[in-house]
């Protein structure tokens, strides 16, 4: 089993972007607990632009003292880590206590879907991914969250306690039918590129899934670089067996092809970017 990596941290995100062969500076993208405080401060800036004790009713002083100490009463991790509105999500989610219940609502009396663990039997961070957020009747914070499972089909809700969370620009788009791998940072096009996918009877899983680690791999057929997905095929020449993974080949000339296990063949000079452009968390959805 290959060593643990990490996703890149800043370089992921600020890294180079690739644009028709050439090499331009991409720009930094906010954390969800930076676009939180921004929110906090932009509600500030306008109070005192707009209002003063004098010209404020008592009403709606009050409204404003509640609304202020409701955020200041919120765990402070609860308040760094929920993103600033629903434009956050999709988004990377870490567990940050050593295990999390999945439950099928949002409440803590709801039955519970599965435990996770802060990290996997490879030593490397469990990553989620975090759809949506809501509150219980209590105040309480959930995240909907979808974990990798061999079903390709589990998702539920943790309790925002047991999770870190950091919005995730990129989102990568696999057509399967046109052989086609896109990676986007919001609406830009960063790459394009020529693929591989699984053969008939093994063919590439479509729905929504997402990279839950990355890391070189010593088999050589999965080329210079991986990226490990949530998806899971029936047939795989993953370390581990079942998993569908973004990866280099030492066969270029079967990029355009329904060829592999499964897996998502890239040219190694491309995985050499995604490597620096993606980062563990990023949505991956698969078309037809």
């Amino acid at each position: 089993m290959p060593p643990p990596e990490t996703d890149g941290g800043d370089e992921s995100r600020s890294g180079k972007v690739f644009r028709n062969g050439t090499e331009v500076e991409s720009r930094s993208t906010p954390t969800a607990e930076a676009a939180a405080r921004r929110s906090v401060q932009a509600v500030g800036v306008r109070l005192r632009r707009t209002t003063s004790p004098a010209h404020v009713s008592p009403l709606r002083l009050s409204a404003i003292v509640a609304a202020v100490g409701a955020f200041l009463v919120l765990p402070s991790a609860a308040r760094a880590e929920a993103p600033a509105s629903t434009s956050a999500f999709p988004a990377a989610g870490r567990l940050v206590q050593p295990t999390a219940a999945v439950m099928v609502a949002p409440r803590a009396g709801a039955r519970r879907l599965i435990l996770v663990r802060q990290f996997r039997a490879d030593y490397r961070p469990q990553i989620v991914l975090v759809t949506a957020a809501r509150s219980d009747r209590a105040g309480r914070l959930w995240y909907r969250v979808e974990v990798a499972s061999p079903t390709n089909r589990l998702a539920g809700w943790v309790a925002g306690r047991a999770l870190s969370v950091a919005s995730v620009p990129e989102r990568i788009v696999i057509r399967r039918g046109a052989r086609l791998l896109e990676l986007y940072r919001g609406r830009r096009l960063l790459v394009r590129t020529r693929i591989a996918v699984g053969k008939p009877g093994a063919e590439t899983p479509l729905g929504r899934f997402y990279v839950t680690a990355k890391f070189r791999p010593t088999l050589p057929v999965l080329g210079e670089y991986a990226l490990e997905t949530s998806a899971h095929s029936r047939l795989s020449d993953w370390p581990g067996g079942g998993i569908v993974g973004i990866h280099g080949t030492p066969s270029p000339w079967l990029l355009g092809r329904a060829v592999s296990h499964g897996c998502i063949r890239v040219q190694n000079e491309v995985i050499l970017r995604l490597k620096r452009l993606v980062p563990l968390g990023t949505p991956i959805t698969v078309v037809r």
